[in-house]
């Protein structure tokens, strides 16, 4: 093979090496923020398919010789980075929902934020819950492990061998439904407590129905709210770390789905 076969190899190589890290980027937590510039995301995409493409090298494919094909190949590359990102943002999707829940349960449902990921109006706890959750995922070298997941896909699913098949979209299936487990067990501690505060205040308003209870009971769900949200965040951290350990673990189990 000569010089000019060599450069033309890796420019392919590359290229599609780009196109699955593109689709992760269009969905993975921290890349996909409206926040970060465009122009950033290519030249990352760009450097990290650069980094990873001796390991694509590697892989025998056939290349593509007409446009469309090669348009074919680039979009079934950029599904499998997409899916590998999503799997990632549903523990993120989680985290949102359980905030949603318990801000509903204060009385804070009217009290939105605009999200920079999806640009769409949601609980203002449910923001602080996924600040938080962006936090202990650096922490817990989460970007480590999804970058990981990206690298190990090449070898996992081999350039132009994704098959997306039954088996594949049940697991994922199963996954979104994991959503809500994590959702509810994050929002577990503090709903019980405005569960009981609600009982507490149906049993006084009984007791003593001269006392107006919208009026005592609407401060004290958000203070007791506000206290439990922070008491209950060791068990936060504890629930997110297995939480991510799962999502992991899923994400290689999705991609084995992926091959032949």
């Amino acid at each position: 093979m000569n010089i000019l076969d060599f450069a033309q190899l890796r420019l392919e190589v590359v290229l599609f090496a780009f196109f699955r890290i593109t689709g992760l980027f269009l969905i993975a937590p921290l890349f996909s923020q409206q926040g970060m510039p465009t122009h950033l995301k290519i030249m990352f995409s760009l450097i990290l398919a650069m980094i990873v493409s001796p390991v694509v090298a590697e892989q025998t494919f056939e290349v593509p010789q007409h446009l469309l094909d090669v348009i074919s190949l680039g979009l079934k590359e950029m599904m499998v980075g997409i899916l590998i990102g999503f799997v990632f943002y549903t523990l993120f999707v989680g985290v949102q929902m359980a905030g949603a829940f318990v801000g509903f349960q204060m009385g804070f449902a009217i009290v939105n934020v605009i999200d920079p990921v999806t640009s769409q109006q949601i609980s203002i706890l449910a923001q602080f819950k996924f600040i938080m959750a962006m936090l202990i995922f650096f922490l817990l070298n989460g970007h480590h492990m999804m970058l990981q997941a990206l690298v190990s896909s090449y070898t996992l699913v081999p350039i132009g061998e994704a098959v997306f098949e039954y088996s594949g979209h049940i697991e994922i299936a199963k996954l979104i439904i994991g959503v809500f487990v994590i959702a509810i067990k994050l929002a577990a501690p503090v709903m019980a407590t405005l569960i009981l505060t609600d009982v507490g205040l149906g049993v006084i308003s009984r007791t003593v129905p001269q006392m107006n209870i919208f009026i005592v009971g609407f401060p004290l769900k958000i203070a007791l709210g506000l206290f439990f949200t922070g008491a209950a965040l060791p068990i936060f951290g504890i629930v997110f770390r297995k939480a991510l350990t799962m999502i992991n673990e899923e994400s290689y189990k999705i991609m084995s789905l992926l091959t032949r």
